[in-house]
């Protein structure tokens, strides 16, 4: 498992959630979230040469109750729009080196999260 902002989860998401970027929301997370600590226990990537699209999956486990998190994310510009636990993301903004994504519901401690590029790009 890699601990919350582990330099592995810099270089997933470095090749992760890139392509096509669309327009984030411009206010900030929704009253009364939380943003999580978190372990991450599995990731996946994957990039279709033809089409130019890629799909990337960063799945947790939460270490705090919240329904945000803040992700490592060392990319020029913006990827697509980001699913939270297969559902689109509640509010998501793209930051300096820093991917902020959070979903509608209330995630415990011990809960599994995933969050993935929407593979339409």
């Amino acid at each position: 498992m890699f601990a919350h902002h582990a330099p592995r989860l810099s270089l997933i998401l470095l090749l992760a959630l890139v392509m096509f970027g669309q327009d984030c929301p411009s206010s900030g997370p929704p009253e009364g979230s939380e943003f999580l600590d978190y372990d991450v226990t599995d990731y996946a990537y994957t990039f279709d040469i033809a089409s130019g699209q890629s799909r990337s999956v960063v799945s947790f486990d939460a270490l705090t109750e919240g329904n945000c998190v803040s992700l490592d994310y060392r990319v020029p510009g913006d990827g697509s729009e980001p699913l939270w636990n297969g559902a689109p993301a509640e509010w998501y903004a793209y930051g300096s080196e820093v991917l902020e994504v959070c979903g509608a519901a209330l995630v415990r401690p011990g809960e599994h999260i995933t969050v993935a590029t929407d593979p339409g790009g």
